[in-house]
């Protein structure tokens, strides 16, 4: 028997042995395996089991960290087999690099009880959550009884300590914790607070989203509008809808049934005029003009009399030009924000030119990063002040940051009012 030969036949049953292929995972080195409908550990190196086959389910966690339950009852092993929580959790989660989120069911109240565990199984908390908790940058959102707050996780000498960040008295609670700022819930009001509970923005508003790229929508007396993170409304609250801000700067909002386009500035680049969104792509834009003629013939075939399909057929294409007309002033706008880029990118491709023709002969890295902060010094000087150096650099007229979101919109061709009016 041939080497090739022996070598497939010891290889077919180690993974008869062990193998349900439906049902065992691959993990480096580790193997979460399956035999019976019965789990373990296999060192596939080694061809060796780390740990028995006894265990109803097994699953990764984290690195090296695998959940087992036994019994009905879950714990926590590592790559070696070696038991770090015992089986007496209902559910585990991570919570951090550090800890452990485990919750226990109560089978009189029917719910479950969380709370945080060190690799220790030491209690790190007397609180208990009603939601597995899990840390974003030592923060975490976490509920006690229907009220939401947040907690600390703080590394010290003696182990990790949990502290109270934000109290655990708000209604609702809205946001990431990257975003620095929480949408919450007090009193039958919203306003934004920080990771430890200070009020930045006051508690005003009746509805109030979290914040995307700087900007949240927010309501006042049935109306929506947005504010950036210091509560500056940008969009005032007049609409119906509020979308948030695409990545040329525009929002789709709506009154009355009637959509159009709002910049970073408030303005109404896209009056509300139409029944459909009129943004996206042409293939989106296509199927709102489709949506809106398969409702006008369904529409139609209610109507028995002639007058009627006439005064209905006007007012078909009186919206599909309506939703020509929007799509052009939308395509207008988008065009010059795409010039804007093109000028910022223009920009900075002269600038880095600037710097590397001024390193030409440059021997040491301390020179070129001379260079390049008097470089930086002269872009930022006064225009008058630059215009006296004698530079590659070129110097716009424009804020980059400020028009590639705001483009000046008195060279957009908006659509005279009169146009854009719905009833006859």
């Amino acid at each position: 028997m041939g080497l090739l030969t022996k070598l497939s036949m010891k290889l077919k049953s180690y993974k008869e042995d062990y193998f349900d292929f439906e049902a065992a995972t691959d993990k480096g080195d580790v193997k979460i395996v399956c035999k019976d409908e019965k789990y373990g550990l296999l060192d596939a190196q080694k061809r060796k089991l780390i740990t028995q086959l006894d265990y109803n389910e097994i699953y990764e966690i984290d690195t090296d960290v695998y959940v087992a339950e036994k019994g009905g009852k879950k714990g926590v092993i590592d790559g070696k087999g070696e038991v770090i929580l015992p089986m007496m959790y209902d559910t585990i989660s991570m919570a951090s690099n550090n800890l452990f989120s485990v919750g226990t069911y109560d089978s009189v109240k029917r719910e479950f009880s969380y709370t945080l565990v060190d690799f220790n199984n030491k209690t790190v908390t007397d609180l208990t959550f009603d939601f597995p908790v899990s840390f974003h940058f030592n923060y975490a959102i976490v509920t006690k009884n229907g009220k939401w707050g947040t907690i600390y996780e703080a590394k010290m000498a003696e182990g990790i300590k949990i502290r109270p960040a934000a109290p655990i008295i708000y209604t609702d609670i809205r946001g990431k914790i990257f975003d620095g700022l929480l949408a919450v819930k007090l009193d039958k009001k919203y306003g934004y607070i920080d990771l430890e509970g200070d009020t930045i923005i006051p508690f005003k508003f009746d509805m109030a989203s979290e914040f995307e790229n700087g900007y949240a929508s927010v309501s006042q007396l049935g109306k929506m509008g947005k504010i950036d993170t210091e509560g500056k409304k940008v969009v005032p609250c007049r609409y119906d809808y509020v979308e948030p801000f695409d990545e040329n700067g525009l929002a789709a909002v709506a009154i009355d049934g009637r959509f159009g386009y709002v910049n970073k500035k408030g303005k109404e680049v896209v009056p509300c005029s139409t029944k459909a969104r009129v943004g996206g792509c042409d293939e989106e834009f296509n199927l709102s003009i489709l949506s809106l003629e398969n409702a006008y013939k369904d529409q139609k075939n209610t109507i028995n009399s002639k007058t009627g399909k006439s005064k209905l057929e006007k007012e078909y294409n009186k919206e599909i030009k309506l939703m020509y007309q929007a799509r052009e002033t939308y395509l207008a706008y988008i065009k010059k924000v795409e010039q804007k880029q093109a000028e910022i990118e223009k920009f900075r491709s002269d600038y880095v030119e600037a710097i590397v023709s001024k390193n030409k002969g440059k021997t040491t890295e301390a020179e070129v990063k001379s260079e390049e902060e008097t470089t930086a010094e002269t872009v930022v000087e006064p225009v008058e002040e630059a215009k006296t150096e004698t530079t590659e650099i070129v110097i716009l007229e424009f804020n980059p940051a400020e028009e590639l979101v705001n483009p000046d919109e008195e060279d957009v061709q908006e659509v005279p009012a009169d146009e854009l009016k719905t009833n006859d």
